[in-house]
């Protein structure tokens, strides 16, 4: 099998390894399905982690399906759908009994550190009745992986040992993954304030998003000055180390209020200083904890009740043949805007619940990953043969057909038609009205973005969009395309006249159209958009359709309206600004090339009005 090992020296490499068996009657081999990197595993790369020694796969999250079951596994079978926790629990010894499964004498954190774990097609789970949650009929299960291991941290080794409370005040030092985590479950205990710290103004951005009341960028701000201005002088009742350095453990020091608590989360790799002379008086509590994961029972449900969303944390989704690409974006999180990433298998495995309860179009598709629906059904199919033929002076429908490609993981050959110059008679055979994209699928011809897009949806269903025979198919494939027409109708028609007058104050009337558009129009259609569409956190062709053109809106919409729009439409601007943070949707967009390409138009049509020529028809001559 596949899996992702340590090799000490800083690296990690994706190699064969051996696929695990069932060594103890009270185990579990599970077939991954999803997984993620934690920042423990960057210590680990790092060689923070003494126990884990090189040659050892990592990862202790996942979700995945039951492949084979020891003799003593009483509560899972082959095929069952699971959630594995970072902390191997027997539920028998001295410690599991009191609750701290995290020192069981058989298991704890053993998961990716002192034995093989999840970054790979198969895992041995060992304890598997008390160490494997089911997971619930139609559960997203990349929302689920979230469980296994930072949000159960950022609640018990967070907020749970910092005893937030009702009314009091919370620092969390660190908006990584699991302070974000953090600033999420600490809304559960009502606290007056939620201040997040960090350096990185995107993390921090997104701090505000999930709950924070305040931020501060300690890189450019007096942390203590700043929180103590919030706090009447203060300091904070509460404060969580989420980071893991020593620089971030003396701040948390120096935030402390009177009688408040410093939670430690971070995984410390060298020694830090605790200021005694400072803290001996101040009836201070510091607290340490491995996660226990005894709260992933309730995580659960408040994840199927909608209560807490763990998927807003993903950024960034890699099959696992890009597991090392995986680590690169992860371990330069900052970089890519990364928060979590999810590692999608190629397969899905179809179990018998599947064939007795198809569930909703959404589940499946969601369940499927990037796995193509063939797999699914377990059939196996040839990757087509697909050249696309797109160009720079059109990307809007090329853009949207290269982001299906690569979400679907196709592979394809791309041929530019320079739309300046007359079409070549080759070309013309292939599309005879010499437009662009056109795609040459198995030896079929299909011209124009959006049918397009919808048949490669349609021909490889996953999260893009269910299977067209699908429970629910109809009303999502109703709800993305209304929002498409609602979209161009409102918005892009009128922005693409206004950019086209004679002038920029010409324009004005027409992007103020456009703005009025999404406040009246689009924004509605957002107050109800899951599971139909759902920003960055799982892309679908709503996303892929409307990408393109809202990017362009970007680049030439005056700063103000743009601005505006979080206060008259904050839902639209939100989503927009997951859609534009987003790698998978941006990767194609050349600003600068395309800038200067309708810079030149614009010129053109408008050097035309003066000599009586509006020629906007004449765009694509």
């Amino acid at each position: 099998m596949k899996a992702l090992v340590y090799k000490g020296d800083n690296t990690v490499a994706l190699q064969e390894a051996p696929t695990p068996t069932v060594s103890s009657p009270t185990d579990a081999i599970i077939k991954i399905t999803k997984t993620t990197i934690c920042g423990t595993d960057l210590h680990i790369r790092k060689g923070d982690v003494a126990t884990c020694t090189p040659g050892r796969i990592l990862g202790h999250e996942g979700v995945g399906v039951v492949h084979a079951a020891g003799a003593s596994v009483s509560r899972f079978k082959e095929g069952d759908r699971v959630l594995i926790s970072c902390i191997s629990s027997c539920a028998s010894c001295e410690y599991c009994r009191r609750g701290m499964y995290s020192h069981c004498t058989s298991g704890g954190w053993i998961l990716g550190n002192t034995i093989d774990g999840t970054q790979a097609e198969y895992v041995r789970v060992p304890h598997a009745d008390s160490s494997l949650y089911p997971i619930p009929q139609g559960a997203d299960e990349a929302s689920l992986v979230m469980l296994s291991d930072i949000f159960p941290t950022g609640l018990e080794c967070g907020v749970i040992n910092g005893k937030v409370q009702p009314g009091g005040t919370v620092a969390v030092v660190g908006s990584g993954p699991i302070g974000l985590a953090a600033i999420i479950t600490a809304q559960m205990y009502s606290p007056s304030q939620i201040i997040a710290i960090d350096t990185d103004p995107k993390r921090l951005e997104v701090a505000l998003k999930l709950g924070a009341s305040a931020v501060v960028n300690s890189a450019k701000q007096d942390a203590v000055a700043e929180v103590k201005g919030l706090t009447e002088g203060k300091g904070c009742d509460s404060v969580i180390e989420a980071v893991g350095i020593p620089a971030t453990f003396e701040l948390c020091q120096e935030l402390l209020a009177p009688g408040g608590v410093l939670a430690n989360v971070g995984v410390h790799g060298t020694k830090v200083d605790l200021h005694l002379q400072n803290l001996w008086d101040k009836n201070i509590a510091i607290t340490t904890r491995l996660v226990d994961t005894v709260t992933t029972p309730m995580l659960l449900k408040l994840v199927q009740s909608g209560k807490v969303k763990p998927s807003q944390l993903i950024t960034h989704r890699f099959k696992l043949s890009e597991m090392e690409k995986a680590y690169e974006t992860f371990g330069e999180a900052a970089k890519h805007g990364a928060l979590k990433v999810v590692i999608d298998q190629k397969a899905y495995v179809r179990t018998e619940s599947d064939v007795n309860d198809p569930s909703s179009a959404l589940e499946v598709a969601h369940a499927l990953g990037s796995a193509s629906y063939a797999s699914y059904q377990m059939a196996s199919t040839v990757a087509p043969t697909i050249k696309l033929y797109s160009s720079i002076i059109c990307p809007v429908g090329s853009h949207r057909v290269k982001i299906v490609l690569d979400q679907l993981g196709l592979p394809y050959t791309n041929e530019d038609i320079d739309l300046g110059k007359p079409r070549s008679s080759d070309y013309l055979r292939v599309n005879p009205r010499g437009q662009t994209p056109t795609l040459e699928y198995n030896g079929s011809i299909l011209c124009e973005s959006a049918p397009i897009v919808w048949f490669l949806a349609d021909s490889h269903p996953g999260p893009l969009a269910a299977p067209s025979n699908a429970s629910g198919a109809a009303l999502l494939r109703h709800r993305i395309a209304f929002l498409e027409s609602t979209w161009s109708l409102y918005v892009w028609e009128p922005l693409s006249k206004g950019w086209m007058q004679v002038s920029d104050e010409a324009g004005v009337p027409f992007v103020e159209s456009a703005m009025e558009g999404i406040v009246k129009e689009v924004q509605p259609l957002l107050a109800d958009a899951r599971p139909y569409f759902a920003g960055s956190e799982t892309l679908t062709l709503a996303e892929v359709l409307i990408a393109p053109t809202l990017i362009q809106m970007q680049s030439f919409t005056p700063r103000k309206y743009l601005d505006e729009l979080q206060r008259t439409a904050p839902k639209f601007y939100s989503w927009s600004q997951l859609l534009l943070r987003n790698e998978a949707l941006t990767k194609y967009f050349d600003e600068e090339q395309y800038m200067a390409m309708a810079r030149a138009l614009q010129d053109k049509i408008r050097g035309g009005a003066k000599t009586g020529n509006r020629g906007i028809d004449r765009l694509t001559e």
